[in-house]
């Protein structure tokens, strides 16, 4: 699934108070692999990340928090995602994270959740 995130100003990224923020909800985000910048933990990455790179995070922890809860679902599936810039200047970016034709609502409702958790981060 893609979806276009844009936010403004376009070279807001994720300082300490929102890195903090983010991981006091969040706290297994520092444990994602990342492959942006080179393989390494999205830990290791989060200050300085663009906000819709921590919208792709955030959307993948809530997706496995999900499969966690309800194991009757079956097996967990496999996650994954990128980031990439559409229009620099306008602070367009696309967001893709994996899904299968049975996980369209639930991918798209963690990524409008993560959106909505990024905004009221962003607010305190």
């Amino acid at each position: 699934m893609s979806v276009r995130v844009s936010f403004t100003p376009c070279d807001l990224r994720v300082d300490k108070k929102l890195a903090a923020a983010a991981l006091a909800c969040r706290p297994t985000l520092t444990r994602h692999v990342c492959k942006q910048g080179g393989i390494g933990y999205f830990g290791d990455k989060l200050l300085g990340a663009t906000l819709p790179h921590l919208v792709e995070h955030i959307a993948i922890d809530l997706l496995v928090e999900d499969d966690q809860r309800l194991p009757e679902q079956g097996d967990c599936q496999p996650r994954a995602g990128t980031t990439t810039w559409l229009d620099h200047k306008r602070g367009i970016m696309r967001v893709k994270v994996s899904c299968t034709p049975q996980t369209v609502e639930p991918t798209y409702a963690a990524l409008v959740r993560a959106v909505a958790l990024v905004n009221s981060l962003l607010e305190q």
